[in-house]
C-alpha cells in the first residue's frame, strides 16, 4: 500500500503508521476501486483491521507499507466486485534427508520489527504474518520440537550421559498440550528441565503466541524452565537457528493480551436486557 504522493517518512502520520501497535489501537481499511458503474464510483468496501508488517525505508512520496488484514476472508462475490485476489499460500519445502542442523545464536537484545526494509529487500521479500501462520501450523511446531528433542539427546550423549539421553521425553507428543511445556530434559548433573519450543519459518524478531497455561508454568518453574525459540526453520531439512532463555517468560518477554474468555455475568439472568433500556 502506498501512502499519498505528498507524504514523506518524516511526516507525523507516517511515523504513527510505522510505530503502529495493533494491540493498543486499530487501523481500518476501506477500499474503493477506480471502476465506475453508470458514471458512479463503486462504493467503499470495508476489508478489516490492519496489522503493520513492514515498510520501505528508502522510498517516499509515496511511502510504501505492507499490512496484514486481520479479521476475515472476504466472500468471493465481494472480491470479484472490487477486483481483489489473494496470493497463493507459500509452498511447503520439498522433503530432503534430515540433517538436524540447529545453530544456536545469542538472545536478541531488542525488537527491530518497525525498522523497515531497504527497497530491494522490500520488493523481493514476501511479507507474511508468520506469527499467525505458525499458530495454525501444528506440523511446523512438532517438527521444531523434534529437532530440539534430538539436539538435547545428542548433547547428553556427547557428554557421556547416555542414561539421561534415554530419559528425555517429548511430553507434548505423549501427553498432549496440557502440560505447559513440550520437552522434559536434563542437565549434565541430572537435574530435570522443562523446555517449551516455539518455531517459525520467519526471522528472529517474529512474535509468537503463548497460552496462559504456558506462561503460568514458566512462572511457577522459573528455575528449571527454558524457552527454545527456533527461527528460519526448514521443516524438511530439520535445520535452522535458535536462541534459549531461562525462567519466567513474563520477565524475558513483553506479553501482550490479545483476547478474553467471556462468560455470562451471574448478576443478570439470561434474557434480561432491562439494564439496556
Amino acid at each position: 500500500m502506498a501512502i499519498p504522493t505528498s507524504q514523506r517518512l518524516a511526516d507525523s502520520m507516517v511515523k504513527e503508521f510505522i510505530a503502529h501497535d495493533d494491540v493498543k489501537n486499530s487501523i481500518y481499511l476501506f477500499l474503493r476501486t477506480a471502476e465506475t458503474r453508470a458514471g458512479t464510483l463503486v462504493p467503499y468496501t470495508y476489508l478489516g483491521r490492519l496489522r503493520y508488517l513492514s515498510h520501505d525505508r528508502d522510498r517516499q512520496q509515496p511511502v510504501y507499507f505492507t499490512w496484514q488484514i486481520q479479521d476475515r476472508r472476504l466472500p468471493e462475490e465481494i472480491r470479484a466486485r472490487i477486483y481483489l485476489r489473494y496470493e497463493s499460500e507459500p509452498l511447503v519445502p520439498a522433503y530432503v534427508e534430515s540433517r538436524n542442523t540447529l545453530v544456536e545464536v545469542a538472545v536478541p537484545t531488542s525488537s527491530a520489527r518497525q525498522v523497515g526494509l531497504k527497497t530491494a529487500e522490500y520488493i523481493a521479500r514476501p511479507q507474511h504474518d508468520y506469527a499467525e501462520q505458525d499458530a495454525r501450523n501444528r506440523r511446523l511446531g512438532l517438527a521444531g520440537e523434534e529437532a530440539v528433542l534430538q539436539r538435547e539427546k545428542a548433547t547428553l550423549r556427547a557428554a557421556g550421559r547416555n542414561d539421561l539421553a534415554e530419559m528425555v521425553t517429548h511430553v507434548a507428543k505423549v501427553e498432549g498440550d496440557g502440560a505447559g511445556y513440550d520437552i522434559k530434559s536434563y542437565t549434565l548433573n541430572g537435574e530435570q528441565t522443562f523446555i517449551e519450543v516455539k518455531t517459525t519459518r520467519g526471522g528472529v524478531q517474529t512474535p509468537f503466541y503463548l497460552s496462559r497455561l504456558e506462561a503460568g508454568f514458566s512462572r511457577e518453574h522459573a528455575d528449571c524452565y527454558y524457552l527454545y525459540r527456533v527461527f528460519e526453520f526448514d521443516e524438511g531439512a530439520s535445520s535452522g537457528k535458535y536462541f534459549v532463555t531461562k525462567g519466567d517468560l513474563s520477565v524475558n518477554f513483553c506479553l501482550e493480551p490479545l483476547q478474553y474468555k467471556v462468560v455470562l455475568a451471574t448478576s443478570q439472568p439470561p434474557g434480561d436486557f432491562s439494564a439496556l433500556r
